[in-house]
């Protein structure tokens, strides 16, 4: 089929090919509404489709949106960040481009793709809390832009950021243990140890779940490896090695919740009987552990959703004044956590 173009519109209107390009372009208000009647059935009966790569030439706007998230193993938690700012940026006639960074793949070449695609907009989960902030710097200086999800940064106060509570879903996690007699209990995590750490999605979720066990006359122990050394099982079983033992572990993602298991399993302690084991992502496989995991659900889809219409609001309205938006948690509650009897031992619920 021959691509319809905006001069065969205009011979077919009987109007300007001038006039056809501006009513096209959404600008109705200066020309007599028969006028755009006519070009807008003559542009549908024909099949009318826009050429955007040749109005970013002109500096028109693309409608194209880059959306750079870590590939991850696990294919679930990010893809449902995708699917959110996917299906939200559809909405508004924005054509999402995907670009997965990998540690084997330069950030900034990753970065530059975009920008020379001419991208309306750029939504980015860092891979670390660190990112380069000249890279980050470039891309405002083009005036371009530029939503982070999930994991803040050093910039995170100068620029739109969408991600979830994580302090609040530690206090959930700690709170819920609580609730079933837990006093006794440990925080695992794997995280780089450049400061600032407490700021970190991690570090954020450690303190609430240390400060709520704190004023309820808790304790609970501290367990973080170096991401680039991190052997997690091996860790817990430290923990677990500890007298008194740690009667609860609060994961700080599902794998390390998967870990926790391992651990477990390793030193003949069954869960929840002998421990009690919360996650943090609400994975799809955790449903399907034995038994199944009791997990902190941050809401990933909603958040990428959230992060494309801030992203859009922010293409379409020329705001300038940085958000920062928090998506709140929800705690999924399943059978790996069990309550302290007064004798000291764990039953079931």
């Amino acid at each position: 089929m021959k691509r319809v173009s905006l001069r065969d519109i205009a011979k077919e209107s009987g109007v300007s090919l001038k006039t056809v390009s501006r009513i096209l372009s959404g600008d109705v208000d200066s020309h007599r509404p028969e006028t755009c009647a006519v070009v807008q059935d003559v542009a549908a009966r024909l099949n009318y489709r826009p050429n955007l790569a040749a109005g970013a030439v002109f500096g028109r706007a693309t409608r194209t949106v880059g959306i750079m998230i870590p590939f991850a193993d696990d294919g679930d938690f990010y893809g449902r960040i995708v699917k959110g700012a996917h299906d939200e940026l559809v909405r508004s006639n924005y054509a999402p481009i995907l670009v997965l960074s990998t540690p084997e793949l330069d950030l900034r070449q990753q970065i530059h793709s975009l920008i020379d695609r001419r991208v309306d907009g750029i939504l980015v989960r860092p891979m670390y809390e660190r990112v380069d902030e000249v890279l980050l710097e470039e891309v405002l200086g083009r005036r371009l832009p530029l939503v982070i999800v999930m994991r803040p940064t050093e910039m995170t106060g100068k620029l739109d950021f969408v991600g979830a509570d994580e302090y609040a879903m530690g206090t959930m996690a700690g709170r819920h243990l609580l609730e079933r007699g837990h006093r006794n209990t440990a925080f695992i995590g794997v995280d780089s140890t450049e400061k600032p750490w407490p700021e970190t999605v991690t570090g954020q979720r450690w303190r609430g779940f240390r400060d709520v066990l704190r004023a309820a006359g808790g304790s609970s122990v501290l367990a973080c490896q170096d991401r680039s050394v991190a052997q997690p099982i091996e860790m817990v079983c430290d923990l677990l090695r500890l007298t008194p033992r740690p009667t609860a572990i609060f994961a700080a993602t599902d794998r390390l919740a998967l870990d926790t298991y391992a651990a477990a399993a390793r030193l003949g302690l069954r869960v929840p009987q002998d421990l009690s084991v919360i996650g943090c992502g609400n994975l799809v496989y955790g449903a399907h552990m034995t038994p199944p995991l009791t997990t902190c659900d941050s809401h990933p889809e909603q958040m990428g959703a959230a992060a494309a219409a801030c992203l859009i609001d922010r293409i379409e309205k020329k705001r300038r004044k940085p958000v920062e938006l928090r998506i709140q948690p929800t705690l999924v509650e399943r059978a790996s956590v069990g309550r302290v009897r007064e004798d000291g031992g764990i039953k079931r619920g």
